[in-house]
């Protein structure tokens, strides 16, 4: 019967502690932490979270917490206790800077063993952590042989007539001899680990202009589109996902020279929507003249570099800076 009772207290005192606080009987620990010692990507949303096994005395955080970073210096921060004292949220008071580079942009801050629980105890080991917010990244990105192409359509007696193609040599936008349109199509995949796009900027060779497009059709359109995963009919029919806002209007327009365009809003908006590329079309604003004559301009597609027609540095090409762990 002795021995009944006595394990009996035993397991009522452990169940006791466990009420009171985790750890050993003379001290508390940290059972968990965001972000984790080595982390990189942390986020100018992100805020700092350390859950403690029990209890933290609110007093004893100022001796306890200190940084190297001046951004995570105790002024610099906000303390917040949730949980009944046993998580600590640490906000900085402004966003931390990203990397301005490829290069890790490190942060530090520690928690000593001085931080005390609400029963006096001391944290069992301190707590250190470094880590790194995002990293900046600039790259060139070809489109995606399957979507560099074009769809032609036309009007006849039958109906509307498509045809896709996504495997010629050049894209084109105008219109053709016998009144068709031509649409151009461009998609450009997004790396893998963006978090954040930044900009975005088009560039084009200009190979050929046939007749007089800008003249004839107006402004050649950029628009931004989803694609899916092939170039198809409904793609000629389909509008774009936002208002278009990037145009060409033929001013000082040249064969034999490079164009640039900034599609920065069209980047944040398919990053925003979950998009998993940046997909164009290009169109003029009136889609034919009914004159009978062809009106359009050119650029060569990776088909064109495969049957060497053309460089590679002569291909359509998408600058994307964006932030990444």
């Amino acid at each position: 019967m002795r021995k009944i009772t006595l394990a009996l207290g035993t397991l009522l005192l452990l169940g006791l502690l466990a009420a009171c606080g985790g750890g050993s009987p003379d001290s508390f620990e940290v059972i968990d932490v965001f972000p984790p010692d080595g982390y990189h990507g942390f986020t100018k949303s992100d805020v700092i979270e350390i859950e403690f096994s029990a209890p933290v005395d609110r007093s004893s955080l100022a001796a306890a917490y200190r940084s190297i970073s001046n951004e995570l210096k105790p002024g610099q921060v906000t303390f917040t206790f949730l949980e009944d004292d046993r998580k600590l949220r640490i906000t900085p008071k402004t966003p931390l800077d990203y990397s301005t580079n490829n290069a890790y942009r490190l942060y530090r801050f520690e928690i000593g063993t001085e931080l005390r629980d609400t029963r006096g105890r001391p944290l069992k080991e301190p707590l250190s952590v470094t880590f790194t917010t995002l990293r900046l990244f600039k790259i060139r990105v070809l489109s995606l042989p399957q979507f560099d192409g074009i769809i032609a359509m036309a009007q006849s007696g039958t109906g509307t007539q498509i045809v896709v193609s996504d495997d010629a040599t050049y894209l084109a936008a105008g219109d053709g001899d016998h009144d068709e349109t031509f649409f151009g199509y461009l998609g450009f995949p997004f790396p893998e680990g963006m978090v954040e796009p930044a900009a975005a900027y088009l560039r084009l060779y200009s190979s050929l202009k046939r007749g007089a497009p800008f003249q004839h059709l107006g402004r050649l359109g950029f628009e931004l589109m989803d694609l899916g995963s092939e170039l198809s009919s409904g793609d000629a029919l389909n509008p774009p996902l936002v208002a278009v806002s990037v145009f060409e209007d033929g001013t000082g327009y040249q064969t034999g020279t490079y164009l640039d365009y900034e599609l920065t809003d069209y980047l944040n908006e398919a990053f925003n929507r979950g998009l998993s590329r940046l997909d164009l079309r290009l169109a003029f604003e009136n889609k034919t003249n009914s004159d009978g004559s062809a009106d359009g301009v050119f650029f060569f597609t990776r088909e064109a570099v495969e049957q060497n027609r053309a460089d590679a540095d002569l291909l359509p090409v998408l600058v994307l800076v964006y932030y990444a762990p």
